[in-house]
Protein backbone atom coordinates (compact mmCIF):
# COMPACT_ATOMS: atom_id res chain seq x y z
CA UNK A 1 0.00 0.00 0.00
CA UNK A 2 1.53 3.36 -0.60
CA UNK A 3 1.29 6.63 1.14
CA UNK A 4 -0.29 9.65 -0.37
CA UNK A 5 0.84 12.95 1.02
CA UNK A 6 -2.18 14.81 1.76
CA UNK A 7 -2.46 18.52 1.10
CA UNK A 8 -0.44 21.03 3.09
CA UNK A 9 1.89 17.89 4.46
CA UNK A 10 5.49 18.34 3.95
CA UNK A 11 5.18 15.97 1.22
CA UNK A 12 3.36 18.52 -0.53
CA UNK A 13 4.68 19.17 -4.35
CA UNK A 14 4.33 15.81 -6.75
CA UNK A 15 7.13 16.70 -9.44
CA UNK A 16 6.04 12.96 -11.04
CA UNK A 17 6.03 14.33 -14.53
CA UNK A 18 9.38 15.67 -14.06
CA UNK A 19 11.23 12.77 -12.61
CA UNK A 20 9.77 9.37 -12.57
CA UNK A 21 10.05 6.34 -10.14
CA UNK A 22 11.77 4.79 -12.60
CA UNK A 23 14.32 8.19 -12.81
CA UNK A 24 14.60 8.37 -9.44
CA UNK A 25 15.50 4.39 -8.95
CA UNK A 26 18.40 4.65 -11.83
CA UNK A 27 19.80 7.93 -10.29
CA UNK A 28 19.61 6.60 -6.68
CA UNK A 29 21.94 3.30 -8.62
CA UNK A 30 24.06 5.80 -10.11
CA UNK A 31 24.90 7.23 -7.02
CA UNK A 32 25.82 3.40 -5.46
CA UNK A 33 27.52 2.75 -8.34
CA UNK A 34 29.50 5.90 -8.42
CA UNK A 35 29.56 7.77 -5.58
CA UNK A 36 31.30 7.30 -2.47
CA UNK A 37 30.09 7.39 1.71
CA UNK A 38 29.69 10.12 3.99
CA UNK A 39 27.70 11.31 7.08
CA UNK A 40 25.75 14.34 6.58
CA UNK A 41 23.48 14.31 10.27
CA UNK A 42 23.46 12.27 13.20
CA UNK A 43 20.32 10.63 11.90
CA UNK A 44 22.02 8.19 9.58
CA UNK A 45 25.86 7.08 9.10
CA UNK A 46 28.18 6.60 6.02
CA UNK A 47 25.38 8.05 3.33
CA UNK A 48 26.01 7.09 -0.09
CA UNK A 49 26.84 10.46 -1.50
CA UNK A 50 27.68 11.88 -4.63
CA UNK A 51 29.12 15.83 -6.20
CA UNK A 52 27.60 17.32 -8.62
CA UNK A 53 29.96 20.71 -9.63
CA UNK A 54 28.92 22.81 -6.81
CA UNK A 55 26.32 20.76 -4.79
CA UNK A 56 26.18 17.30 -3.10
CA UNK A 57 23.75 14.25 -3.26
CA UNK A 58 22.95 12.19 -0.19
CA UNK A 59 20.62 8.97 0.02
CA UNK A 60 18.77 8.45 2.95
CA UNK A 61 17.61 4.77 3.78
CA UNK A 62 14.25 3.52 4.05
CA UNK A 63 15.20 2.72 7.43
CA UNK A 64 17.64 4.41 9.97
CA UNK A 65 19.41 1.14 10.29
CA UNK A 66 20.20 0.13 6.95
CA UNK A 67 23.47 2.22 7.11
CA UNK A 68 24.00 1.97 11.24
CA UNK A 69 27.40 -0.11 10.97
CA UNK A 70 29.84 -0.26 8.17
CA UNK A 71 29.10 -3.95 8.57
CA UNK A 72 25.67 -3.12 7.45
CA UNK A 73 25.76 -0.82 4.06
CA UNK A 74 23.18 -1.56 1.51
CA UNK A 75 23.66 -1.38 -1.93
CA UNK A 76 20.26 -1.95 -2.83
CA UNK A 77 18.85 0.44 -4.83
CA UNK A 78 15.11 -0.42 -3.04
CA UNK A 79 16.17 0.80 0.72
CA UNK A 80 16.65 4.26 -0.40
CA UNK A 81 13.76 6.50 -0.54
CA UNK A 82 14.94 9.97 -0.13
CA UNK A 83 17.63 12.35 -2.26
CA UNK A 84 18.63 15.04 0.18
CA UNK A 85 20.56 17.82 -2.07
CA UNK A 86 22.89 19.98 -0.10
CA UNK A 87 24.24 23.07 -1.74
CA UNK A 88 26.27 25.63 0.81
CA UNK A 89 25.48 28.03 -2.06
CA UNK A 90 21.78 28.12 -1.80
CA UNK A 91 19.33 29.77 0.16
CA UNK A 92 18.10 26.65 1.84
CA UNK A 93 20.57 24.99 1.75
CA UNK A 94 19.19 21.73 2.05
CA UNK A 95 16.52 19.87 -0.38
CA UNK A 96 14.59 16.88 -0.23
CA UNK A 97 13.14 14.09 -2.71
CA UNK A 98 11.23 11.55 -2.01
CA UNK A 99 9.81 8.40 -3.53
CA UNK A 100 6.21 7.83 -1.91
CA UNK A 101 4.52 4.40 -4.32
CA UNK A 102 4.98 5.79 -7.58
CA UNK A 103 5.09 9.12 -7.11
CA UNK A 104 8.27 11.74 -6.34
CA UNK A 105 7.80 14.56 -4.14
CA UNK A 106 9.18 17.49 -2.75
CA UNK A 107 9.63 17.29 0.68
CA UNK A 108 10.08 20.73 3.05
CA UNK A 109 11.00 20.17 5.96
CA UNK A 110 11.51 23.70 7.50
CA UNK A 111 8.17 24.73 5.96
CA UNK A 112 9.82 27.75 4.11
CA UNK A 113 8.12 29.28 0.97
CA UNK A 114 7.19 26.42 -0.97
CA UNK A 115 6.90 27.76 -4.43
CA UNK A 116 10.18 28.99 -4.17
CA UNK A 117 11.73 25.89 -2.75
CA UNK A 118 10.29 23.74 -6.10
CA UNK A 119 11.18 26.15 -8.33
CA UNK A 120 14.74 25.87 -7.04
CA UNK A 121 14.57 21.51 -7.63
CA UNK A 122 13.08 22.37 -10.83
CA UNK A 123 15.51 24.60 -12.54
CA UNK A 124 18.95 24.07 -10.71
CA UNK A 125 19.01 20.64 -9.87
CA UNK A 126 16.80 18.36 -11.90
CA UNK A 127 18.59 18.87 -15.14
CA UNK A 128 21.81 17.61 -13.06
CA UNK A 129 20.01 14.62 -11.65
CA UNK A 130 18.72 13.93 -14.68
CA UNK A 131 21.83 14.19 -16.82
CA UNK A 132 23.30 11.24 -14.71
CA UNK A 133 21.20 8.29 -16.23
CA UNK A 134 21.73 10.15 -19.36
Amino acid sequence: MSVVPQENTRLDRDISELLSKNDFEEIVQFILDNGDRRTYCNMYNNNPHYRIEDFSIYLNPISQFINFTRDNLSTLAGEYDEMVIMDQNSTYLYYYIKLSGERIWVYDPYEIKKIDYRNDIIKKYMPKLKGLIR
